[in-house]
């Protein structure tokens, strides 16, 4: 059959199908992402990078905190829905506001907690940084309703390339503004992408008259807040742990940790892309989720664990894209962070079977294990750099894995 006949298989499976687009927009994200950090390692020192990394993980927990479910319940009830765009349109509102608030109470509060973040967050910056974060969440809402229209191309277009060349752009515009330049590059160039995303998305649905949400969209509101709650418990070492490194070790020790981190997020991106296909899938078809689950096991375990092979082998090679520094003492903490990838996909494949048969008090206490064992640990072991951070987040990800996969595949948990 060759290549017109896996051609044709692929369009009659649309998990894999919509996997290989987000695959496709996630190498392109993190392609782009890594070469916005070796123009950013640069143009500033490990200080203002190790800074700018706390910010910039904050933003990406913070962009997900103001979903609030609605990116879940955009997803499992928009291929169904009778009113699509209210739907639509009042989720982007929701998240972009959310997003807002949550952004500039983070900005103000954290120098309190972090003050190596001060300089970054002075003046009025905790009040742009609230408006980064509001794109951020109507860029991740766009996300989803992309998916549930299986025009993730489009998303491709706008946010995989668009996005990534404007956000390669800016930091030499922003060069003198130090660790929140590097910020707002990311964050521009982010809220540019979310608007194009809203108008494109709007120009495909009906028009929302009068503004309300739909019923279905309403009868999917538990599963959207568990999905949301299960997101956020398992992105709290995101959050955290940047700044307990920074705190315990320094800020040069969290460059090392952040850039490698960053090599290591297309590999937990994908995962999460691939759980969102397969989420998706099952939504529109209920009768094939038994059959949608074991498929995305296979393409995780495929995708995460070549990906993982190649970051260990080519560790030195990869961080020397960064900077002889990071090469010199990155090494360990990639490899580690690597093997942490597999442990963490593990864990959300067992979190997205459990939720598309509706388990969602175990989908969440999955995230409860991983996040809270890694969070610990870091507590425990941020003293000793990079290294032992790496360590805490592949443990804490172990722990979430093995609890996740005893649940997914005991008989209860395929009930």
């Amino acid at each position: 059959m060759g290549a017109a006949g896996t051609s044709e298989r692929t369009t009659r499976d649309p998990v894999t199908a919509d996997a290989l687009l987000m695959t496709a927009l996630t190498v392109a994200l993190a392609g782009f992402g890594g070469l916005f950090w070796v123009i950013a390692g640069h143009l500033q020192n490990t200080h203002e990078v190790g800074v700018a990394g706390t910010l910039f993980s904050s933003i990406m927990v913070l962009c997900f905190a103001a979903q609030f479910g609605v990116d879940r319940t955009l997803l499992a009830a928009m291929p169904h829905s009778d009113r699509p765009g209210s739907d639509f349109l009042l989720a982007v509102l929701t998240s972009g506001t959310a997003g807002c608030v949550l952004g500039t109470a983070f900005g103000l509060v954290l120098p309190h907690v972090a003050p190596a973040t001060g300089p970054a967050l002075a003046g009025a910056h905790p009040f742009v940084f609230g408006v980064l974060v509001a794109g951020a969440a109507v860029n991740l809402t766009t996300d989803a309703a992309f998916l549930s229209m299986r025009r993730v191309i489009d998303n491709f277009v706008i946010t995989g390339i668009g996005m990534g060349l404007l956000k390669c752009g800016l930091p030499f515009l922003l060069a003198g503004s130090g660790a929140f330049g590097l910020v707002a590059s990311v964050g521009l160039s982010t809220v540019i992408a979310a608007l194009c995303c809203v108008v494109v998305i709007m120009r495909r649905l009906p028009r929302p008259q009068p503004l309300r949400h739909s019923a279905l969209f309403r009868s999917e509101l538990r599963l959207g807040a568990s999905a949301w709650l299960a997101n956020m418990v398992d992105f709290v070492p995101m959050l955290l742990l940047p700044v307990i490194l920074v705190n315990a070790a320094g800020a040069a020790q969290n460059a090392i940790f952040f850039i490698g981190f960053q090599i290591v997020l297309m590999l937990n991106a994908s995962a999460y892309v691939i759980g969102n296909a397969a989420f998706a899938e099952a939504s529109r078809r209920p009768e094939r989720a038994e059959e949608v689950i074991r498929h995305s096991a296979k393409v995780m375990a495929v995708v995460i664990g070549a990906g993982t092979v190649a970051v260990i082998v080519l560790a030195r090679l990869l961080l020397l894209v960064f900077g002889s520094a990071y090469a010199d003492q990155g090494v360990p903490t990639l490899r580690l962070l690597a093997l942490g990838s597999v442990a963490m996909a593990t864990a959300f494949w067992a979190i997205t079977a459990l939720r598309i048969r509706r388990r969602l008090r175990a989908s969440v206490a999955v995230a409860i294990v991983s996040a809270g064992s890694a969070t610990g640990l870091a507590f425990l072991l941020a003293g000793g750099g990079a290294d032992a951070t790496a360590v805490a987040w592949l443990a804490g990800h172990s722990s979430g894995a093995l609890v996740g996969l005893f649940l997914a595949t005991s008989r209860k948990g395929r009930a």
